[in-house]
C-alpha cells in the first residue's frame, strides 16, 4: 500500500524559541510534534497517512518568541498528500521585515526542489526554513515630532512656546530650524539633578509604516547626533498601517549634576529589534533639535517665561556636562562664566548699570505694575534686569555673546549671576546683597578691564580711560575713587551675617564663595588708607558685616508681566535729592507731541545718513510706555543709547494727569540717579529752552550723558566720551521730538479700548470660535481645558506703537498680540493671546500706547478658573473705571457625567 504521509522538518535559524500553536489534521493524524522548537534547532515529525483510501491533509502553527516572553509573530503551513489530486504546500509567513520563510520539498525519490512541490507522486517531505531576513529593504516615515515644555519659554521671534506642542511636523519641516542658532521649538525639561535623564526626557514622535510587510515587526526608533546615539525608543510594534506614536527617550548623557542642554542636529534612523538590521527611513528626517534641563522650580523671574536667549547664553551643551555634588560648585562655575564668558567690561568712567533695570518704589493705584521691565531702571535694591540685552553680540562685526552692549556694573553682574545660578534651583536660591558704603579696594581684578588682554590690578575702579591710573601705588593718593555702593551675591536665599555661606562676586575678583561674608569683607575692603577721614565726602567709612544688606534683586526681566512689585526704595543723598527735586518741580507745561516709537522712520533724516539702528525695542505697562534704541555711527564708529519713558497716570475724564505723573516721574530719575555706583558725576543740565529740566554727566566724567524732563516724559541719552560730545546729537533727537504746549493747553488724550469679541481655539489647531461682543463688562467666559488657547479682541481709537498683556499670578500665560489697523486710519484693533495654564483665580491686564504720544491705556480682566460642574455667577455693583471681565478656565477630563437634566441619568459626553 503507497505511503500517503508528510515527513514535515522545521529548520529555525532564529534566535528565538517556536511555541506550539495549533496541529490540526483533517486527515491523518500528527506523529513527533513538539511543543517547543528551540532556537537553531531542527525538528522532524510527520502527518501519518489513516488507513484506507485516504490521504493525509494538516495544518500547523508556531507562534515566534523571544527569551523575554514577547511574541514577535508567528508562521503557519499546510500541507496535503491526496489519494487522488495534486500534492500541496503553502504556508503564511511570519513578519517580513523580520523573518525569511521558505521551504524545498522532495516526492518519493525525485530530486529536492526550492518552494515548490511535485504534484505527483509519495510521500512527501517538506522541510520549513524560518531565519531572519537577509536585505532589509522596507521603508518608514516620519512624521512628526511633539514634547511637553516643563517651563513657558519664548523662543528668538518672541512666541510663547509652553505645554505640549510640536517641534517638528514633515508637512513643513523648513519651518522650524532657528538659523545655526536652534529651534524657534525649544523644550525645556524640569530636571531632579543626579536622576536619570531619560526617566523625565520623554520626545512624543509619530511614524508610520510605508511598506506593508513591515506589520508585525519589533522596531526600535533612534535619533542620532555627531555620531552617537541620543535618543530612543523601547522597542515597540507595527500593529498596521496607520500613525504610531512612540515616546522616545533622551539617553545621552545618562544623568547630570548640572543644568544642559541639546541643540543640534538628530538624524532618526530606525532598526530591527531582533538583529539590529537598518530599517530604511522613507523622506526627510533629519529635525534640528533644542533641548534644555534646568530646575523644576525656578527663580520667580521665569514663572512667566524663561528667553530662549537666556538659556542659550547660559546653559551648557551635552558635551561640556559635569557632575557637581551641590550648588556651591555650581555657583562658582556660573561666577566664572559671568566674570569671563560674556565680554564684559566695568564702566570706569561711570560705574553705571548699562542693563537698563528698574524697581517700583510704591504702590499706589496708577502704578505700573505693567513694566517695559527690559527698558526699566536698577538701584543697588534690586529691579528688573534685560537679560536679552546683556547677551546679545554685536551686529556690527559679529561680535561674540555679550559684545553688543558690553559695559557693565556691579549691579548688572550680580543681576546675571543670581538668575544664572537659579538654573538649578533648590531650597538655596541666592540673596542680594549690598553695601552702601563699601569702601576703597584693596587691589583686585575687574571685569573685562584688561591691558594687551591680560587683567590688571585695580583700586582705583574708576580711574576713567586711561589704564594706566588703575592701581595706584600709594593708598592715600588723593585721586583714588572708592565704591560708596557696591553688589554682590550670597550663597544662600536669607542672608545671616554669622553663617559659613560663601560669597559670589562676578565683577571683581572673582570671588567663587569659598569666603564668608567677614573673609570676603577683609579681602575686598581696605581700610588701612587714610582717605576716609581726609575725603569723607567721597566715603566717610569702610563698609563692614554690620551695613551689608540683603535687597529685593532681580524681579522680573525683560517685557515679563508682573502686577506691582512693592521695594524698598534707597534715599537719594541730599545733593542728588534736590537735583530730582528741581527738575520735576519745572516740568508742568503738557506735552504736544513726542514720536519717539517712531524713531527709525526718521533717525537717518534727523541725524545723518551714517546712522543705524543695532537694538530697538519698545514696550508699554499700565502707567507708562518705555523705548530703547541703541544707534550707531557707521563711519565714526559711535554710538548712543536713547532710552525714554513716557508716564501715563490718566484722570478719570481720560486726561493725562500731570501731578499724578510727577510723582512717578520722579521715581525715574532717582533710578537714574541711583543707578550709578559713582554719585559724583551728576550735575543740572543748561539746556537751552530746558533750562532746570535736565540733568547730566558733570564735566570731569570722560562719558556723555543728558537727562531730559518734559512733561510726563523722561529721557535719557548716553554716549560718546563727554557731554560736550554728546550734546549737538542729543539737541538734534530733541529738537525732532520734544514740543511743550502752553499752561492752559488741554493735555494729552488717552487712548479708548473697548473689548469687541472674544476667540477660542486649542493648543492643537487653528480653528477658533469667535463669541462676539461681551453683553455687559462683567461676563464670564469659560475656557475648557488647561493648555487651550483664546483672545480678546479690543478697538483702539488711535494707532499703536506696542502692546502688553499680563497675569498676577501667571495662572493664564500671554502668548503675543495682533494688531490690524482700520482701513479709516482712525484706529486699529488689536487681539491679545493667552493660554490657560492653572485653575485658580487670576488677574489679567492689557494695555496699549499711543503711536505718536506713547500714552497708554489700561483694560483689567477677573479671570476666574474654576471646575467643569462648578457654575459661572456675575458679581453686581460697580466695578470701577477699569473695564473688568472674567474668565472661567475649566480643567478638562476625559468624561463629564450629567446627574440629571434634560440629558438623562447617567448621559456620558465624550469630550
Amino acid at each position: 500500500m503507497p505511503d500517503f504521509s508528510v515527513y514535515v522538518a522545521v529548520d529555525n535559524k532564529t534566535n528565538e524559541h517556536f511555541l506550539k500553536g495549533w496541529a490540526h489534521a483533517k486527515d491523518g493524524e500528527w506523529k513527533g510534534f513538539s511543543d517547543v522548537i528551540k532556537p537553531k534547532n531542527y525538528h522532524v515529525f510527520r502527518l501519518k497517512d489513516p488507513l484506507g483510501m485516504k490521504g493525509a491533509e494538516g495544518t500547523f502553527g508556531f507562534q515566534i518568541c523571544s527569551s523575554g516572553g514577547i511574541i514577535h509573530g508567528a508562521f503557519a503551513t499546510y500541507q496535503e498528500d491526496p489519494y487522488s489530486g495534486d500534492n500541496k504546500i503553502s504556508y503564511t509567513p511570519p513578519p517580513p521585515a523580520v523573518y525569511h520563510m521558505s521551504y524545498h520539498t522532495k516526492v518519493s525519490d525525485k530530486e529536492w526542489k526550492w518552494n515548490t512541490v511535485d504534484p505527483d507522486g509519495h510521500p512527501v517531505y517538506v522541510v520549513y526554513t524560518i531565519e531572519y531576513q537577509r536585505k532589509q529593504h522596507f521603508k518608514w516615515q516620519l512624521i512628526e515630532i511633539a514634547a511637553h515644555s516643563d517651563h513657558p519659554v519664548r523662543n528668538s521671534r518672541q512666541d510663547l512656546i509652553t505645554m505640549r506642542h510640536t517641534l517638528w511636523n514633515h508637512k513643513n519641516p523648513s519651518i522650524y530650524p532657528d538659523g545655526s542658532r536652534g529651534s524657534f521649538q525649544p523644550n525645556v525639561f524640569g530636571y531632579e539633578f543626579g536622576s536619570k535623564v531619560a526617566a523625565k526626557s520623554i520626545l512624543n514622535v509619530t511614524i508610520k509604516a510605508v511598506d506593508r510587510e513591515l506589520v508585525g515587526a519589533q522596531v526600535v526608533l533612534f535619533g542620532v547626533s555627531n555620531g552617537t546615539r541620543v535618543i530612543e525608543s523601547d522597542p515597540f510594534f507595527f500593529k498596521d498601517m496607520s500613525n504610531v506614536k512612540v515616546d522616545a527617550h533622551v539617553i545621552h548623557p545618562t544623568s547630570s549634576g548640572n543644568p544642559f542642554s541639546f541643540n543640534a542636529d538628530v538624524d532618526w534612523r530606525m532598526e530591527l529589534n531582533l538583529t539590529k538590521e537598518p530599517v530604511t527611513r522613507d523622506g526627510t528626517g533629519v529635525t534640528r533639535l533644542e533641548l534644555y534641563w534646568i530646575a523644576i522650580t525656578l527663580h520667580p523671574a521665569f514663572r512667566a517665561f524663561i528667553p530662549i536667549t537666556f538659556l542659550r547664553g547660559v546653559v551648557p551643551p551635552t558635551a561640556e556636562v559635569t557632575a557637581p555634588a551641590t550648588n556651591s560648585e555650581y555657583y562658582q562655575n556660573m561666577t566664572k562664566r559671568v566674570f569671563n564668558d560674556y565680554h564684559k567690561r566695568f564702566d570706569t568712567v561711570s560705574g553705571a548699570t548699562h542693563l537698563v533695570m528698574r524697581v517700583r518704589g510704591t504702590d499706589h493705584r496708577f502704578c505700573s505694575w505693567l513694566t517695559g521691565a527690559s527698558m526699566s531702571l536698577l538701584n543697588y535694591n534690586g529691579g528688573s534686569f534685560n537679560e536679552r540685552l546683556y547677551l546679545l553680540e554685536d551686529p556690527t562685526g559679529e561680535g561674540p555673546v555679550g559684545s553688543l552692549l558690553p559695559l557693565v556694573n556691579c549691579m548688572d553682574q550680580a543681576a546675571m549671576l543670581e538668575l544664572s545660578c537659579s538654573l538649578r534651583g533648590g531650597s538655596s536660591l541666592v540673596s542680594w546683597l549690598y553695601q552702601a558704603p563699601f569702601g576703597y579696594i584693596n587691589t583686585t581684578y575687574l571685569v573685562g578691564v584688561t591691558e594687551s588682554g591680560d587683567l590688571v590690578g585695580v583700586n582705583n575702579p574708576f580711574f576713567g580711560t586711561d589704564i594706566s591710573h588703575a592701581e595706584v601705588r600709594d593708598i592715600n593718593d588723593l585721586s583714588r575713587s572708592p565704591f560708596k555702593v557696591y553688589v554682590y551675591v550670597g550663597h544662600s536665599s536669607k542672608f545671616n551675617r554669622e553663617s559659613d555661606d560663601g560669597i559670589y562676586d562676578g565683577c571683581s575678583g572673582p570671588h567663587l564663595g569659598t569666603e564668608t561674608i567677614k573673609k570676603y569683607i577683609t579681602n575686598a575692603i581696605d581700610t588701612q588708607t587714610k582717605l576716609y577721614g581726609e575725603r569723607p565726602w567721597e566715603c566717610r567709612a569702610p563698609g563692614t558685616v554690620a551695613n551689608v544688606t540683603q535687597g529685593n534683586g532681580v524681579v522680573s526681566i525683560n517685557d515679563q508681566r508682573l502686577f506691582s512689585q512693592s521695594c524698598t526704595l534707597p534715599l537719594l543723598t541730599e545733593p542728588l535729592s534736590r537735583l530730582v527735586d528741581t527738575a520735576v518741580a519745572n516740568t508742568g507745561s503738557p506735552l504736544a507731541h513726542v514720536g519717539w516709537a517712531c524713531l527709525s522712520t526718521w533717525l537717518k533724516a534727523t541725524l545723518g545718513d551714517e546712522w543705524k539702528i543695532l537694538y530697538e525695542q519698545v514696550t508699554v505697562g499700565a502707567a507708562e510706555a518705555q523705548a530703547l534704541w541703541l544707534i550707531f555711527d557707521v563711519l565714526n564708529n559711535t554710538r548712543i543709547r536713547v532710552h525714554i519713558n513716557v508716564v501715563s497716570v490718566i484722570d478719570q475724564d481720560g486726561y493725562l494727569d500731570m501731578n499724578g505723573s510727577a510723582a512717578v516721574v520722579k521715581e525715574h530719575i532717582s533710578g537714574i540717579l541711583m543707578s550709578t555706583t559713582r554719585q559724583d558725576i551728576w550735575t543740572s543740565g543748561n539746556l537751552s529752552g530746558f533750562e532746570g529740566v535736565s540733568l547730566r554727566y558733570a564735566d570731569h566724567v570722560a562719558a556723555g550723558r543728558i537727562v531730559l524732563v518734559a512733561g510726563n516724559i523722561v529721557m535719557d541719552i548716553s554716549g560718546m566720551t563727554s557731554y560736550e560730545a554728546l550734546l549737538p546729537y542729543a539737541l538734534k533727537l530733541f529738537d525732532r521730538t520734544v514740543r511743550l504746549g502752553p499752561l492752559d493747553r488741554l493735555p494729552p488724550v488717552a487712548p479708548v479700548l473697548q473689548r469687541q469679541a472674544i476667540r477660542m481655539g486649542t493648543d492643537t489647531s487653528d480653528t477658533t470660535t469667535t463669541l462676539g461682543e461681551p453683553e455687559n463688562e462683567t461676563e464670564i467666559i469659560t475656557v475648557t481645558g488647561i493648555g487651550t488657547r483664546f483672545s480678546l479682541v479690543f478697538s483702539v481709537s488711535c494707532k499703536i506703537a506696542t502692546a502688553n498683556a499680563g497675569c498676577e499670578e501667571h495662572g493664564v500665560l500671554f502668548d503675543r498680540h495682533i494688531v490690524e489697523e482700520l482701513d479709516n486710519n482712525q484706529g486699529c484693533t488689536v487681539e491679545f493671546l493667552f493660554v490657560a495654564r492653572e485653575v485658580g483665580r487670576h488677574r489679567v491686564r492689557v494695555c496699549v500706547a499711543d503711536l505718536e504720544t506713547m500714552i497708554g491705556a489700561t483694560s483689567d480682566l477677573e479671570v476666574e478658573v474654576v471646575e467643569a460642574s462648578e457654575k459661572v455667577h456675575s458679581e453686581s455693583g460697580e466695578l470701577g473705571a477699569t473695564s473688568d471681565l472674567e474668565v472661567e478656565v475649566v480643567e478638562a477630563s476625559e468624561k463629564v457625567h450629567s446627574e440629571s437634566g434634560e440629558l438623562g441619568t447617567n448621559t456620558t459626553l465624550d469630550e
